[in-house]
């Protein structure tokens, strides 16, 4: 899986004071509150590492899902993570399905890149390389380096996608 992009508040606690990383937590929480989507998003990340919070997954969880059903790709993404990892104990890759493919549709690259892996070893979803290709395709003109290298290799290998040396090349 794609690691997780920390997010812009980061770099106050990298380069901010103290008072300066108390003050922005207090100001995303109250975003969050208030239905600020990123807001939410940004704060499950910090209690999903630990950051200015005690680490609390579910708290994470709860944040998250409360962008993700706003239709927060980021948020959605996350959760498909979450729950692909078993984070909270236990594996679903039918959830984890689920956002992956909820933050796809909106052109979420590392979503779209977990599909495509998801088809490519039938997990979570039907074994189906033309499907793997579909979604490493879409996540390879973003700009994905892994998605990119998979078409590549099955342009190469004519692995559920016709073989073609130049399109393999392109990749």
């Amino acid at each position: 899986m794609a690691a997780m992009v920390l997010p812009r508040i980061l770099l106050v606690f990298a380069l901010g004071t103290g008072a300066a990383v108390a003050s922005e937590e207090s100001r995303l929480r109250a975003a969050a509150e208030g239905g600020d989507v990123s807001a939410q998003n940004e704060l499950g990340v910090l209690y999903r590492e630990g950051i200015q919070v005690r680490r609390d997954l579910n708290e994470a969880r709860r944040w998250w899902r409360k962008a993700a059903e706003q239709g927060y790709a980021p948020a959605q993404y996350n959760m498909g993570v979450l729950y692909a990892r078993g984070d909270l104990g236990r594996k679903s890759l039918d959830e984890a399905m689920k956002w992956f493919q909820a933050a796809a549709a909106q052109g979420h690259r590392d979503a779209q890149y977990n599909l495509g892996m998801a088809y490519a070893l039938g997990a979570g979803a039907p074994k189906s390389m033309p499907e793997a290709c579909v979604w490493w395709r879409k996540a390879a003109e973003q700009g994905h380096g892994d998605a990119a290298l998979n078409l590549g290799i099955a342009y190469t290998r004519g692995d559920g996608i016709d073989r073609d040396r130049d399109q393999a090349l392109h990749w």
